[in-house]
């Protein structure tokens, strides 16, 4: 799936996901004939249905080389902030290509008019809520970040990294120790002679 090939950097992980929402569940296919080989399979087996990604079909939607407005309030393109495989940039440039992250709910209320341009902007909170500048506004509660896939992606990212600095750090003062063992029992040896 998309939200399995894709890690978001944790501050705006929930607000891709609350945007992206079932997006996140597509299968990514190759090519059209593999998504096809795969609805046949769901149908065969009466597995359910399922949303399948046409990395054949897909061109990246064309994005402006900069934003109707940059102010202040405007933190920037959430695509900055998500890494994926070369493969599958345009498919995430289709999705989030007119996607513009803001600071907070009053700000993207107040500069709203500015990307109400008919280029399909629209404005993302890092807490999820979303502002079309057309008239639109969408939020409300999600789960917490336990539940949420790229939050749990980004936070296990996080928490390696952070064992990773903890293996040294152990490691380390298992050498520290293992140091002033020998040491204690160089000095013990000395003081029985």
């Amino acid at each position: 799936t998309l939200a399995e090939e894709m890690t978001v950097d944790a501050p705006y992980a929930s607000a891709v996901e609350a945007y992206l929402g079932e997006a996140l569940q597509f299968i990514i296919a190759s090519s059209t004939e593999a998504a096809r080989s795969g609805i046949e399979y769901l149908r065969g087996a009466e597995e359910g249905k399922a949303s399948f990604l046409l990395l054949d079909r897909l061109n990246g939607r064309d994005t402006p080389p900069q934003l109707p407005y940059a102010g202040p309030e405007v933190i920037g393109s959430p695509l900055q902030f998500v890494k994926v495989s070369k493969a599958l940039q345009p498919a995430v440039q289709h999705l989030l290509g007119r996607v513009v992250l803001v600071n907070d709910l009053d700000a993207a209320l107040r500069v709203a008019s500015e990307f109400n341009d008919d280029s399909g902007w629209e404005l993302l909170t890092p807490d999820g809520l979303i502002v079309d500048p057309v008239g639109v506004l969408t939020g409300g509660v999600g789960g917490d970040d336990d539940t949420n896939l790229l939050s749990r992606t980004a936070r296990i990212e996080v928490l390696e990294t952070e064992l990773a600095s903890f293996t040294e750090e152990r490691d380390a003062l298992e050498e520290e120790i293992a140091a002033i063992a020998e040491a204690l029992n160089g000095l013990l040896q000395k003081r029985s002679a």
